[in-house]
């Protein structure tokens, strides 16, 4: 192997070994990639790739119409902040455009050490929560290597502390780690390791309380198991017992799974059942008005209930066209000014963030990228579904978070967007069973 192709698979192993593990690293990595992208003759192939996986290439139009925004934003200062922040959805596609034969070729390995990573990951938070709280608490204050610990929290009512990336956060990690570990799983690739990993990853899901997450997971891999029970698995059992028999037999599976699972972790996980009470009686107090008289500031379902009513507000100012890539954040101040002046300001839609910078017709360019994306893997069998269930987990995701406003989230994204759009064409990535 070429020296340049050398550095480029260990930089690119590199990375993705640092999404599950330190936001810097993660950074230092893709810097690396972008310098190694300047090595004579990598632009060569650029317009080739662009026109052979237009899937990927039309990811940066979410970069796109953020830019479109700042035309008729008034606070030009805070737009260019959010630009730098975004510039994933340029850069990232393009770094897989230049590399995707390189990534081709080592899809399945790449994607193993992205679930290895989480799983080490993982395996911290599982022994720190196994620590008494107090223990915890010292040792992620007494070192810069770990977050700082949350102050007047109960870490079962308001969600695990994760040491190394924020708890939301590294829920949409875990998530995508188990997709990609179905997936491997279903095409026969490492599954001794992936025997391991997954029920490692389950109960990491389960305790961390990232209740979008949870439920983003739950319906994307509803979504995943139905589509290869009616496209795979179906025509088997039909041919073997019979319509009426093949039918019966996935739905009694499918209830065991999807009812049964969810029911046994809410009886005897005390995380699952203390974040489910905290959020109805958070719910209580908004109806009442009663949550002035605690310490709401991680009320996070009071919160967001809260965000969407402003949110919604800001995107009433002007839903054609928005308020402005840079205007939002200051037009949703003033909303928080006169209806919630006591609570801190957050988003937590993105969809309604979307539409108030950019109007209905970035919001439909957004949604018009996913689909054609989407659309573009159809007829790749066990690749399909894959895609199929990242994006489920994402559009449901994005309903009680903006998470593709924060860095992590915003590059693992764009990271496995382009990744697993990259593999169209990959003979590698055709379905085993």
């Amino acid at each position: 192997m070429p020296l340049k192709n050398r550095l480029l698979l260990f930089a690119w192993f590199f990375y993705f070994c640092s999404l599950p593990l330190f936001k810097a690293f993660a950074n230092v990595a893709e810097v690396a990639l972008v310098v190694l992208s300047f090595w004579p003759g990598t632009f060569s192939g650029l317009k080739h790739s662009v026109l052979r996986y237009k899937n990927v290439a039309l990811l940066t139009l979410i970069f796109g119409i953020l830019v479109l925004g700042m035309l008729y934003t008034e606070d030009l200062q805070n737009g260019w902040k959010i630009l730098k922040h975004q510039h994933r959805f340029l850069i990232i596609p393009v770094l897989f455009l230049l590399h995707a034969r390189l990534l081709q070729e080592n899809f399945r390995k790449l994607l193993l050490a992205f679930v290895l990573a989480t799983c080490a990951a993982c395996t911290f938070i599982v022994l720190l929560y196994i620590l008494p709280e107090e223990t915890v608490r010292n040792m992620a204050n007494s070192t810069k290597l770990m977050l700082p610990y949350p102050e007047n929290i109960h870490r079962a009512a308001f969600g695990l502390y994760s040491p190394f990336i924020d708890r939301l956060q590294f829920s949409s990690i875990t998530a995508v780690a188990i997709i990609s570990s179905i997936y491997l799983w279903l095409v026969n690739y490492k599954r001794k390791a992936l025997f391991a990993a997954l029920p490692l990853l389950f109960f990491t899901m389960l305790i961390l309380g990232g209740r979008g997450a949870q439920l983003a997971l739950f319906v994307s891999l509803l979504v995943y198991a139905l589509a290869i029970a009616v496209n795979i698995l179906f025509p088997k059992l039909e041919k073997r017992w019979g319509k009426s028999a093949g039918i019966s037999i996935l739905v009694l599976a499918g209830l065991l799974v999807f009812a049964g699972i969810p029911y046994l972790s809410f009886k005897t996980l005390k995380p699952v059942q203390e974040r489910f009470y905290q959020t109805k009686w958070e719910i209580g107090l908004l109806e009442n008005q009663q949550y002035k008289q605690y310490d709401y500031e991680h009320f996070t379902t009071l919160r967001r209930l809260v965000s969407y009513k402003n949110m919604w507000q800001v995107v009433q100012q002007n839903p054609v066209i928005g308020v402005g890539t840079g205007d939002f954040h200051p037009e949703l101040k003033k909303a928080y000014t006169a209806n919630n002046p006591e609570m801190e300001l957050n988003t937590h839609n993105q969809y309604l963030l979307y539409w108030g910078m950019t109007g209905i017709f970035g919001l439909l360019i957004f949604l018009a990228v996913l689909v054609y994306w989407l659309l573009s893997l159809r007829g790749r069998g066990q690749l399909y579904f894959y895609g199929l269930a990242f994006l489920f987990f994402y559009l449901v995701n994005m309903l009680p978070d903006t998470v593709l406003a924060t860095q992590v989230d915003s590059m693992l994204f764009c990271t496995f967007m382009a990744f697993i759009g990259l593999q169209k064409y990959n003979p590698e990535a055709q379905p085993v069973l």
